[in-house]
């Protein structure tokens, strides 16, 4: 009730303004000051509607404020843990919680009056023995009083009424201080309307290492997926019985006793240990990420996922998981169905622009929104950097307006300008003349001889428009199509020619796209031009054009290395760096497939445009990659 209504009942004060009353007083009766105590004040906030509360500390400021009252001094006297709910006096009472002091759990001495004293007063009589045996028990840096409290209620509940002794025996006939605990805490959870809840709070408060941490109401309402209100209420019960306490100056809320942690700990199962690990586990990853901007590991988020059902993390909780999903090659989807998603979903579209996956996967989720014209442009953009058939064949097959149009972008990522060139129809020039063999075949060992013999002498064909890809296809663009090769290259060899492909897997890469392996004559005529070049760059061998084995690197390098090398189409690396699947056979009869362009092993004679090497289609060579063709641009990835 009012504790200012029991302060008049106490004085016997007439009704009307209570600091009139209390100036009468002290005149009336010649007291120069007054001292209230208002003790068990936690009360006070466990009975006192929220109205009544307020209106109570503005009418102490105000007598507080009163010169008259100078001499009146108030005291409140409470649990630590109820401390903090004194913030809400701070605007009536300004600095009311820098006037404070802390009593220290009991000395060993002051224990032993705690007992006998209240004991005798009661008509108890308590044995030396059991005295010495309870302080033992509690004693850790000092006696907590709550404790010695539990500890003394149940013994004097339990004592045979016929004797007024409160004995060794029966403390042992409990089970000790930790027993008689245990029971006091099935005694409360049992006494609440809502005893499954209540554990499940105290469950909060441990760790999955078994220790007991400390958590906020808003982590259990999120946590539990209760109301204010309700949470509230099952806290004040457990503060009440002692089982939680308030951490002062914070929202923070622990447990009270060490002694029942390894109690509370049974009542979970593994399945409630791995979620409360979750918990803290995400909690640390958050903390990580915000602190260093680390990103949280595949194992972890593995194992956040596994728990996703229970989990109710928080905008910053769920940008993490989103942005560590879409990294990882997890599907984002667990983590969506809050507020604003397709917020979240367009700022790591920005933040991770440089992440094919990733940015594979959010534009497979922003999809399904419907978006403004500008986010969706945001959108379109990143596929056209970086969409291919498969993102396609996600998104389903309706040809909607916003379908069509990031089709549209991922064929223009693979079939446009920027990807292929187009070699216009015309006659071109294959082959060699013999002069020129034979100058070469003295640049090359003898077992090599047949290789440049098999090339046809020179000839004028003709073919029909086509494109031919600017560059041999990518590691990085490989492993869109295949995910497992992006553990097969180090990060700095993603714009390195692809290499150790058989030609039927190159074939299934270009079905992917809708392209196909170029023929040795369009492969041909792309590196020479109509004009037949020995070289794509024209007529005189320079190593500075390529990547070839006149020096010692022997090694592949990025597609675009040497502009200078480059075709009258505009096509890089068609001499040297690595040699390039064709679908021409060698001879009629034979298994062997024609490759073209020589690599970084090859000396200047097989660097010719018209040089060429067999090999079985189904071999894994370390110097042989390729590149594709599309007979129109209109053909393949724009069908999906």
């Amino acid at each position: 009730s009012d504790p200012l209504r029991l302060l008049s009942e106490k004085l016997e004060l007439p009704k009307g303004e209570l600091a009139e009353c209390l100036v009468d007083y002290l005149h009336q009766n010649g007291v120069e000051g007054l001292l209230f105590c208002f003790d068990q004040f936690e009360e006070f906030f466990l009975r006192v509607p929220f109205q009544e509360r307020a209106a109570f500390w503005s009418t102490l400021g105000e007598m507080m404020d009163d010169v008259r009252l100078g001499n009146v001094r108030w005291v409140f006297s409470l649990r630590e843990d109820f401390l903090a709910e004194l913030g809400e006096a701070e605007d009536d009472i300004p600095g009311l919680l820098d006037c404070h002091y802390r009593l220290t759990p009991l000395t060993s001495r002051q224990a032993e009056l705690c007992i006998i004293g209240p004991a005798q007063r009661c008509g108890r009589w308590v044995e030396t023995e059991l005295v010495e045996a309870i302080v033992t028990d509690l004693f850790h840096e000092g006696v907590n009083p709550p404790e010695l409290q539990i500890v003394l209620d149940r013994l004097d509940q339990t004592r045979d009424k016929k004797t007024s002794w409160l004995t060794l025996d029966s403390y042992r006939r409990l089970g000790g201080f930790q027993e008689i605990l245990v029971d006091y805490l099935y005694e409360v959870i049992e006494r609440s309307k809502d005893s499954k809840l209540s554990r499940e709070i105290l469950l909060l408060m441990m760790t999955e290492q078994g220790t007991k941490q400390a958590i906020s109401r808003a982590q259990i309402q999120r946590e539990l997926d209760l109301d204010k209100t309700l949470v509230d209420r099952l806290l004040s019960e457990l503060i009440e019985a002692r089982l939680v306490r308030s951490l002062s100056d914070s929202e923070l809320i622990e447990m009270s006793h060490e002694y029942l942690i390894e109690e509370i700990q049974s009542w979970a199962d593994e399945a409630e240990l791995a979620f409360r690990y979750a918990n803290l586990a995400l909690e640390s990853e958050v903390d990580s990420w915000l602190r260093m901007g680390s990103l949280m590991d595949e194992g972890r988020l593995q194992f956040l996922v596994g728990q996703s059902e229970r989990l109710r993390p928080d905008r910053v909780e769920r940008t993490l998981l989103l942005r560590a999903s879409v990294i990882h090659g997890f599907s984002p989807k667990v983590w969506l169905g809050g507020d604003k998603d397709e917020e979240l979903l367009l700022a790591l579209l920005d933040e991770l622009s440089d992440n094919g996956v990733a940015q594979r996967r959010l534009i497979a989720e922003l999809f399904v929104y419907n978006l403004g014209e500008e986010a969706f442009e945001r959108v379109r953009q990143a596929t056209l950097r970086w969409g291919n058939p498969t993102l396609l064949k996600q998104l389903g097959s309706t040809r909607d307006k916003r379908r069509e149009a990031l089709r549209a972008a991922v064929s223009e990522r693979f079939l446009g300008s920027e990807r292929m060139a187009k070699i216009a129809a015309g006659p071109f020039v294959v082959g060699s003349d013999e002069n020129n063999k034979l100058r070469r075949k003295a640049g090359l060992h003898r077992y090599l001889h047949n290789k440049i013999e098999s090339e046809p002498n020179l000839t004028v064909c003709e073919l029909e428009d086509f494109w031919m890809d600017l560059c041999p296809v990518t590691n990085a663009e490989y492993a869109e199509f295949m995910p497992s090769h992006f553990e097969r290259f180090p990060d700095h060899e993603a714009d390195h020619p692809v290499v150790s492909l058989t030609l039927f897997e190159a074939e299934s890469y270009a079905g992917w796209l809708g392209k196909e392996l170029p023929s040795e004559q369009e492969w041909e005529k792309a590196a020479r031009g109509p004009d037949g070049l020995l070289y794509p760059w024209g007529n005189d061998y320079h190593a500075r054009h390529l990547n070839s084995g006149e020096d010692s690197f022997k090694q592949t390098t990025p597609v675009r290395a040497f502009p200078s090398g480059r075709s009258v189409y505009g096509c890089w690396d068609m001499a040297g760096n690595v040699w390039e699947w064709t679908t021409s056979r060698w001879s009629e009869s034979g298994p062997f497939i024609v490759q073209k362009g020589g690599s970084t092993v090859c000396s200047w004679p097989q660097l010719q445009c018209s040089s060429r090497m067999d090999a079985f289609p189904d071999f894994v060579l370390r110097w042989t990659g390729f590149r594709l063709k599309s007979d129109s641009p209109g053909y393949g990835v724009g069908d999906l």
